[in-house]
């Protein structure tokens, strides 16, 4: 620590709001600071669990795709509120959130950032709420929200109701529907969704397509090259055909289908041999994303592409496939901050 790192970190309040109220969001409880204004922006400051501790570097043992879909799929669900937390509203007044940032207390560049944000709300009167009193920082995240600019902060008395918005946001869930992908033939299925219902899906279409032959049009369509000169274009080429080679060698191809499903879902597919396979360490991958053939499908519902992160063979008409998750979307939801 300097002095020069010092002036960085001191922020000159025009104003604060000290709110002071906790809530309790999936399960974890939190405590909303207040507000605070300087001449260019207005944040608000929220305490929340940093969650379970990260395990000790060691050999990790070898892991299967599957495993390792899962268990991401299981840490997006203990995701900071960073990620979802969309607007406060005090009394009638609506504050949208335009971006966040959230650090853990542990880290020392944190505390720095963080204490005199703890001591100016003292200051100016919040009661630190004696469940927070003897918790570990460690074990707490601040979380910074850019509040979208206003010119002065709202009133909030003890009386005035506090509601913290969050969402829309995509939950993901689990399934495990096996099925066998045809070239060139639709197929239909059904399976229980998380809520119990049982959702139809119409598979289309199913489709094989060089990706190199693809990058290739891509690049030589002038409406694209025309957002470069030429030697960007020749590093964008460079870099992209580097990384594609490494996610779909030459000869091989790009699965991809459609499908139509009588709930708003966003399904996840994946090969057999993919789950199966060990996860492979990797610098990055490339993922294609295309769009429907048009609006709707033949059973009048939405109609939606996916296509396969793994390369597949040119030959291959056959393919074992697992629906293994699938995403809703959470519409806007709402906690009271007592």
């Amino acid at each position: 620590m300097n002095f020069e790192a010092l002036e960085q970190l001191h922020k000159q309040w025009k104003k604060l709001l000290v709110i002071g109220r906790s809530f309790t969001v999936k399960g974890r409880q939190c405590h909303l600071l207040g507000l605070a204004q300087t001449e260019e922006e207005t944040l608000l400051y929220l305490l929340e669990p940093s969650g379970p501790p990260q395990p000790e570097s060691r050999r990790v043992p070898k892991s299967t795709n599957r495993k390792s879909i899962l268990a991401r799929l299981e840490k997006e669900k203990e995701h900071s509120l960073v990620y979802s937390l969309s607007a406060l509203q005090i009394g009638e007044k609506v504050l949208r959130v335009e971006g966040s940032t959230s650090g853990n207390l542990g880290n020392e560049h944190h505390v720095e950032a963080s204490i005199q944000v703890f001591l100016d709300m003292l200051s100016a009167g919040w009661q630190v709420p004696e469940w927070l009193k003897t918790k570990n920082w460690s074990e707490l995240n601040l979380m910074e929200a850019r509040l979208k600019p206003i010119r002065r902060l709202p009133a909030c008395s003890q009386d005035t109701p506090v509601a913290l918005c969050f969402g829309p946001e995509p939950v993901g869930h689990r399934v495990k529907k096996s099925l066998t992908l045809t070239v060139g033939k639709p197929c239909g299925f059904r399976f229980t969704a998380d809520n119990g219902q049982t959702a139809a899906c119409y598979i289309t279409e199913v489709e094989l397509a060089d990706p190199w032959e693809q990058a290739e049009e891509r690049f030589n369509d002038p409406r694209f090259v025309q957002n470069f000169s030429p030697e960007q274009l020749e590093a964008a080429k460079s870099s992209f055909f580097s990384q594609l080679a490494k996610s779909f060698p030459r000869g091989t191809r790009c699965l991809s289908l459609e499908y139509e499903c009588d709930q708003p879902l966003d399904l996840h597919f994946f090969t057999k041999e993919y789950l199966r396979a060990p996860v492979v360490p990797s610098s990055g991958s490339i993922a294609f994303f295309g769009k429907p053939s048009s609006p709707r499908g033949a059973h009048g519902l939405p109609l939606r592409r996916f296509v396969f992160e793994e390369a597949v063979s040119p030959d291959c008409t056959k393919i074992p496939a697992e629906l293994l998750l699938y995403y809703e979307m959470i519409p806007e939801w709402r906690v009271t901050a007592l």
